[in-house]
């Protein structure tokens, strides 16, 4: 799953999916929540006003607008203003990008969350929202008889106002490698032993070393017991 950052604005995107979020505030709609309602007329602000979603942290609303550039919209709680943190976005945006694959959505439009109104440095903003997008995204499947939805073809973040910059860019592969990293230990550590037995770990481990550009020591038996690992 390709992610990106692109200068645009989000409703005027065609995907399979917008994900916007919403603060949990109850005054005017701001940022691209707003640009969202008045892109499907009214359809956000009528969702909060029958009070089935609020905001809350990690809440979840589908929307079906029938707008030409999409045909859903994916609106998730991120919180109060005040309690907003990277990390609650990261786990916001996490939450959206699943239930986009669970639709089978294929392409994901959204933006860098509380970039605006939640007041997040924009940097940081975009940061967790690029890593919530990729912890999202991936599962482990090798071992499942059904490997459950099709991946995503690919998440856009798009900046309305600004160029897109060299600090931008280095964000959002900051991001992706750092999720990415998180991935492949998950993945590691729910593998069963019988199917990555300790030469294969090693394998993978100095294939990822390679690819990243880091370090990696492996142990054999008399390391272990000098150290005195059971």
């Amino acid at each position: 799953m390709k992610l990106e950052v692109r200068r645009g604005d989000l409703v005027a995107q065609r995907a399979g999916a917008w994900v916007v979020g919403v603060l949990e505030a109850g005054g005017p709609l701001g940022g691209a929540a707003r640009a969202v309602d008045r892109a499907t007329r009214g359809a956000l602000a009528a969702l909060l006003d029958s009070g089935d979603f609020t905001g809350r942290w990690l809440e979840l609303a589908l929307l079906h607008p029938g707008h030409p550039r999409t045909r859903r919209v994916i609106v998730v709680g991120l919180g109060s203003r005040a309690a907003l943190t990277p990390h609650r976005v990261r786990l916001a945006m996490a939450a959206a990008t699943r239930r986009a694959r669970e639709l089978g959505a294929g392409t994901v439009a959204t933006v860098a969350h509380g970039a605006s109104a939640g007041g997040l440095d924009p940097i940081v903003a975009l940061t967790a929202t690029v890593e919530g997008a990729r912890l999202g995204h991936e599962r482990l499947t090798a071992f499942k008889t059904e490997p459950g939805p099709k991946p995503l073809v690919r998440i856009t973040i798009f900046e309305r106002w600004k160029p897109i910059s060299a600090r931008q860019r280095r964000a959002v592969a900051r991001g992706d490698a750092i999720a990415s990293g998180t991935c492949l230990a998950r993945d590691l550590a729910n593998t069963p032993g019988d199917a990555l037995p300790p030469d294969a770990l090693a394998r993978r481990a100095r294939v990822a070393r390679d690819l990243a550009g880091a370090s990696v020591q492996v142990l054999g038996v008399p390391q272990m017991t000098r150290l005195g690992m059971g």
